[in-house]
C-alpha cells in the first residue's frame, strides 16, 4: 500500500492525474488491490491532458507473481472487514515485531475459525489471519511483504 500511495503522490503532484497514469496505476496494482480500492486513493481531479509513459513492465520475478494473488485476497478481506491496511486489522502498528504480528495474526484467524456464526466478515478475518501469518513469519518476509 505504501508503494501505491508513493505513486499517487508521484503522479498527481501538479494537483491533478492524467488518464494515462490512472490507467498505468491500475495495471501495475490490480494484481494487489481492487480498482475502486486504488482510485479512491487518488484524491485529485482528473486532467485531460494526455502525458507520454514509458510501458508498463511485465511482473517477472516468479516471487512477486506468486505474492500478488495473495495481495489481492488481502485487498479483499481488508475489504469486507472495512481496513485500510493489514496492520489495522490486526490492532496493530507497521513498526510492530514479527512475534506481535505473528501472535495478533493468530487471534484474528482463530477468531474468525471460533465464530459460531458464520459470516463474511468471521471468514474474512480467518482469511486474513492465515496469509498475516504468512506475511509475517519472519523479519525477511515481514520486509518483503512491504
Amino acid at each position: 500500500m505504501a508503494e501505491l500511495n508513493s505513486r499517487i503522490a508521484a503522479c498527481s503532484a501538479g494537483g491533478s492525474i492524467a488518464p494515462e497514469q490512472i490507467q498505468l496505476l491500475l495495471d501495475r496494482y490490480s494484481p494487489f488491490f481492487e480498482a475502486n480500492t486504488i482510485r479512491g486513493r487518488i484524491k485529485v481531479p482528473e486532467t485531460s491532458e494526455s502525458v507520454a509513459l514509458p510501458p508498463p513492465k511485465k511482473v517477472e520475478d516468479a516471487e512477486d507473481a506468486l505474492f500478488a494473488p495473495k495481495m489481492k485476497k488481502t485487498s479483499e478481506c481488508l475489504q469486507v472487514l472495512g481496513k485500510e491496511t493489514i496492520y489495522e486489522a490486526l490492532g496493530l502498528v507497521r513498526t510492530s515485531s514479527v512475534d506481535a504480528l505473528r501472535r495478533a495474526s493468530d487471534e484474528l484467524g482463530e477468531k474468525g475459525q471460533k465464530a459460531s456464526k458464520k459470516t463474511a466478515e468471521t471468514g474474512a478475518q480467518k482469511e486474513l489471519g492465515g496469509l498475516a501469518k504468512e506475511f509475517f513469519q519472519d523479519e525477511a518476509s515481514k520486509r518483503a511483504f512491504e
